[in-house]
């Protein structure tokens, strides 16, 4: 069962990776890069800031948290457990994929910790902001973010699979301990204040300006 599962994921693998062009080589390297979504981390930042010190403060802390704990549990933990090779060092196949500016990343690749992070800032916010169009935008966000690893060759779908998960579950026990505690006397009044419409409506297009420009940007590299 599992060498079946495998083999499913390696031709997957080489067809997703297949498609690709110089275009989309910048697009999804930017897409791929941390630094890339400043804009975005920054905007939250401030839409935190714009309630109360005591509640920035507290989903600052938790954002570590969240975080941490998706890093962890991918990096940390399963990847050294694990010992999946990257697709990019499976000897079957790496000499036939798709790779962008000679990245090939370390050797093991289950679980996607880029999958995992995103997929926990994009839960985690979600469910605090409780916002439809910032839910749907914001997850798009990070499965387009997902989907950039496979295609630069360094992961397979089963990773990015594996890091959803991952990053689902930080999201939820993040956002548990957010409202077990937020309910404790000592921090009455700090986090059950809604956040505006209006402030969630200026993250949600920050992403999207932010998306936008790598694809505008692109097209002249």
């Amino acid at each position: 069962m599992i060498e079946w599962l495998n083999n499913i994921d390696i031709e997957l693998m080489v067809f997703l990776n297949s498609f690709n062009n110089e275009y989309f080589d910048h697009v999804f390297w930017m897409i791929s890069g941390k630094l890339t979504w400043i804009p975005l981390y920054l905007t939250v930042i401030a839409i935190l800031f714009r309630k109360n010190l005591k509640q920035a403060i507290y989903l600052l802390l938790l954002t570590a948290v969240l975080i941490l704990l998706a890093d962890q549990i991918s990096s940390g933990i399963i990847k050294p457990l694990v010992h999946r090779l990257r697709p990019s060092h499976t000897p079957a196949i790496e000499e036939i994929l798709h790779y962008v500016n000679g990245y090939r990343g370390g050797p093991f690749g289950f679980v996607s910790s880029h999958a995992a992070n995103t997929v926990a800032f994009a839960g985690f916010f979600s469910l605090v902001f409780g916002n439809r169009t910032f839910t749907v935008i914001s997850i798009l966000w990070a499965l387009l973010v997902s989907y950039s690893r496979i295609y630069l060759g360094v992961h397979f779908p089963g990773d990015i699979l594996g890091g959803l998960a991952v990053g689902v579950f930080a999201a939820f026990v993040t956002y548990f301990i957010y409202r077990k505690f937020s309910r404790h006397k000592r921090l009455d009044g700090c986090c059950e204040q809604p956040f505006s419409g209006s402030d969630i409506n200026v993250a949600t297009a920050v992403l999207l300006a932010n998306t936008g420009i790598i694809f505008i940007i692109s097209a002249f590299l």
